[in-house]
């Protein structure tokens, strides 16, 4: 059974969708159950979960350090010393710290979720402008 767009409601407000001219993607009912239909694909949606899990292990060291993202260098310029502090034998969960070196710059585990779900987003983005251009 194909999902049917829901009417507007008696209050005033109606649901958008792209059935009635409106913008964004409206409700779905189908099958007796009310849903989002989104026109997000499945690689924006493991973006948004790459992205989100990055920020969660970064939440998580940062409130196991006492408010301090934990860098695997002692050379913390004075300006990120508000932010940073360098590892020792106290710092918790270490290992989702900064301490991945690439190009000059340490990242954590959390910081590479988190780019490489912005990098599937906006990759799937792109695609999906040019395809439609086509």
């Amino acid at each position: 059974m194909k999902g049917r767009i829901l009417t507007p409601r008696p209050c005033g407000w109606s649901i958008p969708s792209p059935h009635d001219g409106g913008v964004g993607r409206g409700l779905v009912r189908e099958r007796g159950i009310l849903k989002a239909a989104s026109g997000v694909s499945w690689a924006s949606f493991a973006g948004y979960i790459l992205m989100s899990f990055g920020g969660i292990l970064n939440l998580i060291v940062v409130a196991l350090n006492r408010g301090f993202m934990p860098v695997r260098t002692e050379e913390i310029p004075e300006e990120r010393k508000r932010f940073y502090h360098a590892m020792d034998e106290q710092t918790r969960v270490w290992f989702l710290g900064d301490w991945i070196h690439i190009g000059g710059w340490y990242f954590s585990p959390g910081d590479i979720g988190l780019y490489l779900g912005l990098i599937v987003v906006i990759g799937d983005l792109l695609i999906g402008v040019a395809l439609n251009r086509s």
